[in-house]
């Protein structure tokens, strides 16, 4: 169970920061731009992660975007592992239950104000959106950057410019979700915050450290991929052991939500813990594999025209894969997680298996007769 001093920590926190959530809500009905936040919330899905954003950074730089879906699954992991350990409440269930407003039930009135996106089921420390967007758009503003800035040199105005409007893009869609999810009630500031710091530490692990793309053993790769799956449940099976209940959020969502309607399955950690388990899985299955390991070595040298059908079959299958998630039976949990599982696995194996050797054969690629010029070039060299 948690100490009654960091219990008493975390209330002096929220108790803090309600004033900001306050303004925040204010201004942006103040200035119409409701339905501006919620859009931002939903283009910052952490589902959209995988079925998005992975083909178009895949298709951009096949390096980056296998870079990134290690990232993605890290991140997923490591977000629902401290939010089962760090117990954080969500704004738009403390604040009626605190004992702070319970004496003046107006006060908490006059900032409720749930929408559409609120009732996120899970724990909310920290920020899953803001975590999964930092690693989304960092890694998109790193791709996009580098793809066009090394065709132009250093000194070149365009350059600078182009360089600085990435980045700028990527600080402006951050700091867009960190106030998307404090107005909607999803998160307090410091949630945001230390989701932010997280995102960080994803980074450098997951994504500048790459020496974990370069393995020939697929049982290796399966085994690591696995572990993410194995330590979550063995997270999980620890807090019921001491007689703490991971999904003790879901009741607070069930209690307070306004509609019940807005409260989707999606959005419980079991649920994240499918999505990053089948992409692990199906990394794990792939990564070996030389079509993989070729791409990983090829990814700068295809043309625009072949990143463009990259990006469409990819996003394309995203959109199926999407549709059909829709559709999942979800009165059996069993069979819907085992099912998700299975989508989202495919999903990978699609975007970063079978989009390569669709593209081939459209482009007429022999990548073994490529390799056999490649040896005899280097030969001759070595002759001369």
């Amino acid at each position: 169970m948690l100490s009654q001093d960091y219990q008493a920590f975390m209330e002096r926190i929220y108790h803090y920061e309600v004033p900001t959530i306050r303004q925040v809500q204010h201004y942006v009905n103040e200035n119409d731009l409701s339905h501006r936040m919620q859009m931002v919330s939903r283009i910052g899905d952490p589902g959209l992660a995988f079925s998005l954003y992975f083909p178009i950074i895949a298709g951009i730089n096949f390096r980056s975007g296998i870079r990134f879906l290690g990232a993605a699954i890290l991140c997923e992991w490591m977000n629902q592992v401290l939010k089962w350990l760090l117990f954080g409440e969500r704004p738009y269930w403390w604040i009626p239950e605190a004992e702070l407003f319970s004496s003046n039930p107006r006060s908490s009135l006059i900032l409720l104000e749930q929408n559409r996106m609120t009732c996120e089921t899970g724990p909310g420390l920290p920020s899953g959106h803001v975590m999964i967007n930092l690693v989304i758009w960092l890694i998109m503003a790193d791709t996009i950057s580098g793809k066009i800035l090394s065709k132009l040199n250093e000194t070149s105005p365009i350059r600078i410019f182009v360089n600085r409007l990435v980045w700028f893009g990527f600080i402006t869609m951050h700091l867009m979700v960190s106030g998307s999810r404090i107005y909607n009630l999803n998160h307090f500031p410091h949630q945001c915050i230390s989701a932010f710091v997280c995102g960080i530490v994803v980074i450098k692990l997951a994504y500048h450290s790459q020496g974990w793309m370069t393995t020939n053993s697929r049982l290796t790769c399966l085994i690591k991929s696995l572990l993410f799956t194995i330590s979550a449940l063995g997270i999980y099976q620890g807090l019921l052991a001491q007689g703490v209940n991971p999904d003790w959020a879901i009741a607070k969502a069930l209690k307070w939500c306004k509609h019940q309607e807005w409260i989707h399955i999606d959005t419980t950690p079991f649920y994240a813990m499918v999505r990053y388990s089948g992409a692990a899985f199906a990394l794990g299955c792939i990564l070996p594999s030389q079509k993989v390991q070729y791409e990983l070595k090829q990814s700068e040298l295809y043309s625009l025209s072949d990143q463009g059908l990259r990006i469409a079959l990819g996003i394309l299958w995203g959109m199926v894969s999407t549709l059909v998630h829709s559709m999942m039976p979800r009165k059996d949990l069993n069979l819907f997680y085992a099912l998700e599982f299975v989508l989202n696995a495919f999903l990978i194996v699609f975007i970063a298996y079978l989009v390569p050797r669709i593209s081939d054969i459209i482009f007429k690629r022999d990548h073994a007769v490529l390799e056999d010029k490649k040896r005899k070039s280097a030969k001759n060299k070595k002759l001369q």
